[in-house]
């Protein structure tokens, strides 16, 4: 250790190229990484927030929530069996947001001057159940035509107390009902801002049912059951019956549409940064070696072992990526701050941790390759 730090002092000018190259490569691997999760988060958060042990949607839905359809019936056959089963109705709308005012700053409610129409999703969920969305603003809704609203549209200019119609799904606007926004969440669905509402009134307002709790049978009753307990297998003929299916939650986020290829997209980005950095430092590495033949020839002359020499440029490697990442993540972390949330940039300590884990050890790796050639100098041949 004497030795490697002894030579990042005295070749200060090398070592610090050497570990810009880490210090900006980790930076680029830390922000992808925040913009995964945040992109992936923004498609799963109303998801993830029910924490369920799993989804019952119909079987000709595909895992596609809004295409899902099971009856008063089909709800029915499954309480039976599992007492907590949820309903979740959902449906889209496209809204007119009020145009922001003319003294505003903000770029994003600039834009929205332009275009004031914005397509969200609307969920019909009760209140009282663990189906409430978290709040970050505001209150859970107390009164009829009260709404949860998604953060996104705070940064539109929105605010609690502001009122927004909601047409129904076949955007008839002249039976669209005004809501008043009581709070603000961060759960979106599949990256698009979300409303969420008491289920009796979304019956009522969105899908026309004149008696939402009536027992008729064959009536639509929601889009999908949420299952918090694990059910026992009885359930399985039950839901074969019914023409219903269990999902877990992670089967179901798999299913969105687009949410796969973009983390696999992002994936594949974060491991060749990661990969090419340590070919870079293998590259810088090797150049080093062979610049020091001589130098190791002396050495191992003297009689150092050429395991000390090693180790010796193992520790330095090592230390140039730790300084390095650690600039890297010090860097993303000021970042983060700078550009508030205007993109969908989240940081998860346990995936960082990994990143770094494996951007650490990927590294030193890669500065070990040279260690072939190490092995096989020649005292007397290099000294010559």
């Amino acid at each position: 250790m004497f030795l490697a730090l002894r030579e990042i002092r005295h070749s200060a000018s090398r070592f610090i190229l050497i570990t810009t190259v880490i210090f900006l490569v980790s930076y680029l691997v830390y922000f992808l990484t925040g913009l995964a999760y945040g992109l992936a988060s923004s498609y799963t958060e109303a998801i993830r927030n029910w924490q369920a042990h799993s989804l019952i949607v119909s079987k000709t839905s595909n895992y596609n929530l809004v295409g899902s359809r099971i009856t008063n019936a089909q709800v029915e056959a499954v309480t039976n069996e599992v007492s907590d089963a949820l309903p979740v109705l959902v449906t889209t709308v496209v809204v007119t947001l009020p145009n922001p005012s003319t003294d505003t700053t903000d770029s994003e409610a600039t834009a929205e001057k332009k275009d004031t129409r914005k397509n969200a999703f609307v969920f019909g969920i009760d209140f009282d159940t663990k189906l409430a969305p978290p709040l970050v603003e505001g209150e859970l809704p107390a009164n009829k035509f009260e709404m949860v609203a998604d953060i996104d549209f705070k940064k539109r200019g929105l605010k609690i107390g502001d009122v927004l119609e909601l047409p129904n799904p076949q955007d008839n606007a002249e039976v669209a009902a005004s809501w008043k926004i009581t709070g603000f969440t961060k759960a979106k669905f599949t990256a698009t801002p979300t409303f969420f509402i008491p289920a009796t009134e979304f019956k009522e307002e969105l899908l026309f049912i004149e008696n939402p709790q009536t027992a008729q049978a064959d009536l639509f009753a929601a889009n999908a059951l949420i299952v918090f307990a694990e059910p026992d297998a009885k359930l399985a003929s039950v839901l074969t019956e019914a023409e219903l299916e269990r999902v877990t939650p992670d089967e179901f986020i798999d299913n969105l549409p687009g949410y796969r290829a973009q983390i696999l997209t992002f994936g594949m980005m974060i491991g060749s940064l990661i990969g090419i950095t340590a070919l870079v430092l293998s590259i810088f590495i090797y150049v080093l070696t062979v610049q020091k033949r001589q130098i190791f020839g002396i050495m191992k002359a003297q009689g150092i072992s050429t395991a000390y020499i090693i180790r010796g440029g193992a520790i330095q490697t090592f230390t140039l990526s730790v300084v390095g990442v650690s600039l890297g993540f010090g860097a993303v972390i000021l970042t983060s701050l700078l550009i508030g949330n205007n993109i969908p940039f989240k940081i998860e300590p346990t995936l960082y941790a990994a990143v770094t884990a494996g951007f650490i050890f990927f590294t030193v790796l890669g500065g070990l390759i040279p260690t072939r050639m190490i092995s096989r100098i020649d005292p007397i041949e290099a000294i010559n």
